[in-house]
């Protein structure tokens, strides 16, 4: 008899996913949480609970909505990496701003991806800046 094996939690990448919709937030989550090698830890709707969150669970790797009320991507991107230097962080995007972009990956953001990206695109994104 066949069996499905599931990577364990701990070889897992986490992720905490940052964006202010809702429906992106559950949406996105529970597709990646499908992910074999993925285990989504955590969802925030804006910068500052994103950021308490992440100090909190120290995940591998944010997805970050660039555009959140209050606190912009750049700054929020900031904050995370000194809560929680060895986490990753992803910028997500409805659109693309060239200057924005230049500035987060001055601030230490390692991916960016549309948020017209493919599941399978987002999934390839999110592996390549785990490595």
């Amino acid at each position: 008899m066949a069996s499905i094996t599931r990577t364990s939690l701990a070889a897992r990448i986490s992720i905490v996913i940052i964006d202010d919709h809702e429906l992106i937030l559950e949406l996105l989550g529970a597709a990646l949480g499908m992910v074999n090698d993925f285990n989504v830890v955590g969802r925030a709707q804006d910068a500052e609970a994103g950021i308490a969150l992440c100090a909190q669970l120290r995940p591998d790797v944010v997805l970050l909505d660039s555009l959140l009320p209050g606190q912009q991507g750049p700054e929020a991107v900031a904050a995370i990496r000194a809560a929680t230097p060895l986490t990753r962080v992803m910028l997500i995007s409805g659109t693309i701003n060239q200057n924005s972009w230049r500035s987060a990956l001055e601030g230490g953001v390692r991916g960016f991806l549309p948020k017209s990206a493919s599941l399978s695109e987002m999934a390839a994104g999110i592996r390549q800046i785990h490595a």
